[in-house]
């Protein structure tokens, strides 16, 4: 996702290509469960950086039919489907990784939170600014939230200069879910490839 404002023009359903550095830097950082699921693929970014990482049981899905063709033609696991859709609680991969759609964060995170395994890990490539929001305040507290890992450098999403904001890999936990919601966070901070 690149930031507003940078063109006037946005790109159909919040579609930009996650570098493979940036998957790469918080692969150096953290050891991922199999399997491994990308619920907004795209053309498999993130899915081919993983199989090059060395994973081998990795898929996506993806909201375009076309994007999810372009995966499979470059032998991607990339499949066709809706995630807020087509993804059912209980499929339970060990781990997901996603560059989400920014208008679409919100929804993806607690879609994921659902589908992982009780015990998995949720990973979502976000601006820093995501975190700051009034409307998402007590979200919050109860998400399982349990580290920022902090990108070192600001990617380019467009094959240009870099975007304008800072990215961060956010992490969460579906066991650490809380309802009532917990008054401290206790959110790890990490900064990926200094």
């Amino acid at each position: 996702m690149s930031a507003t404002g940078r063109s006037d023009v946005r790109r159909v359903d919040d579609h930009y290509e996650t570098p493979e550095w940036a998957v790469r830097s918080l692969l150096e950082a953290v050891k991922l469960q199999e399997p491994i699921f990308d619920p907004g693929a795209g053309k498999g970014a993130i899915t081919a950086a993983l199989l090059l990482a060395g994973y081998g049981n990795v898929y996506g899905l993806e909201l375009d039919a076309e994007r999810a063709r372009l995966g499979r033609d470059r032998n991607l696991p990339v499949y066709h489907g809706d995630f807020l859709v087509h993804a059912k609680p209980g499929s339970h991969p060990r781990s997901i990784i996603a560059n989400p759609p920014y208008s679409l964060a919100q929804e993806f995170i607690d879609k994921a939170l659902e589908v992982v395994d009780p015990f998995g890990r949720v990973f979502m490539l976000l601006r820093m600014n995501f975190l700051a929001s009034k409307t998402r305040h007590e979200w919050w507290r109860t998400v399982g939230l349990t580290s920022v890992n902090v990108l070192s450098r600001r990617p380019s999403f467009t094959n240009g200069g870099s975007d304008a904001c800072d990215y961060a890999w956010l992490e969460f936990w579906p066991e650490r879910r809380r309802d009532p919601p917990p008054q401290d966070l206790n959110v790890r901070m990490r900064w990926l490839g200094w």
